[in-house]
């Protein structure tokens, strides 16, 4: 589905399997780890940037305290720290009426319609289908 942009389902799902594994105590996964970055691009994609720092940032705590995701896939480590930087270093949004507006109809928009896939880094993109595939 995320493949796909569809985007909406996507998050849906991902934020499901995030709950089954924290209530099942598996948190320290690859699958763990890579279903937060993506629940993040999501976000960051539809312009949600204190959700997009929140799923980054429980991804990158999750790569940090698995030895075995760190070992296997070295490559995740400062991607997840660079979109963690990232959203750190965005400016915050201004505050205003025109702007609200603005942001809100823009986010609605992303919503519905998420114009286009998200892109990202080929060398990204391989690592991650090295992850979706290695199982």
């Amino acid at each position: 589905l995320f493949e796909t942009a569809k985007y909406p389902v996507a998050l849906e799902n991902l934020e499901s399997y995030v709950r089954i594994q924290d209530a099942n105590k598996v948190k320290n996964t690859v699958d763990y780890v890579l279903a937060y970055q993506l629940i993040g691009d999501i976000h960051r994609h539809n312009s949600k940037m204190d959700d997009a720092t929140s799923a980054y940032s429980a991804a990158f705590s999750a790569f940090n305290h698995s030895k075995e995701v760190a070992t296997k896939y070295p490559a995740f480590g400062p991607i997840l720290q660079a979109r963690v930087e990232e959203e750190a270093e965005a400016p915050p949004p201004t505050a205003g009426l025109f702007t609200g507006i603005f942001t809100g109809m823009v986010r609605l928009a992303d919503e519905v319609g998420a114009g286009g896939p998200i892109e990202c880094d080929p060398e990204e993109e391989e690592l991650r289908n090295s992850i979706l595939f290695d199982d």
